[in-house]
């Protein structure tokens, strides 16, 4: 079994990295003293078709990017939030910001 340090799903033998944030898994399960991951809001937009737009570019720049609502509740697709933020790791930040301006503008300032 292999185990995300950032978001604590399990999954089954031969997966090697999460599919929600892209951490590599562990073998074991993560204990108390596992580091996690700050993730930070890179974008806001209102509408969540074009978030799911801009979350594909990152991911297909191997960004991890997380949907969530102005309340921080993850997104479901379908879910009608007004403001829908894009969320990816700190240390990824300046990369995503970059890509998002290049598709227009979209980077949080």
């Amino acid at each position: 079994m292999g185990y995300c340090p950032v978001c604590r799903y399990e999954y089954e033998d031969g997966i090697v990295v999460c599919a929600t944030c892209g951490e590599e898994l562990l073998d074991e399960p993560p204990g108390p003293g596992v580091e996690y991951v700050e993730l930070v809001e890179v974008a806001r937009v209102a509408d969540p078709s074009e978030a799911e737009l801009l979350a594909g570019e990152l991911e297909a720049a191997g960004i991890p990017v997380e949907l969530a609502d102005e309340h921080g509740a993850e997104l479901f697709a379908g879910a009608g939030t007004v403001q829908v933020r894009l969320l990816v790791p700190e240390r990824r930040a300046a990369e995503a910001g970059a890509i998002l301006a290049s598709l227009g503008g979209k980077e949080k300032h």
